[in-house]
């Protein structure tokens, strides 16, 4: 595993992908202090205050679950950070 920081960036989704086309491998973590284009469930718009919340993304290459179970990876990871 990896931990990629940046201070600013366009958004660690797109860091992610970008990344995962490159070959970074399963479990890359892109964490940020400020996303200047993050986005949301949906393609919502994600504005954060810089500092002020957890902004990353976890890069799972191919996981053993079909597609349309993936939005429950980011589910049990909100409600994990939550407890």
């Amino acid at each position: 595993m990896k931990i990629h920081r940046f201070t600013e960036i366009d958004s660690t989704n797109i860091e992610a992908f970008r990344q995962a086309e490159k070959g970074a491998p399963t479990g890359s973590i892109f964490v940020a202090e400020y996303q200047t284009e993050g986005r949301g469930k949906w393609g919502r718009k994600w504005m954060s205050p810089k500092g002020k919340d957890l902004l990353f993304s976890l890069l799972l290459i191919r996981p053993e679950t079909k597609a349309i179970k993936a939005p429950l990876v980011t589910q049990i990871a909100c409600r994990s950070v939550a407890k």
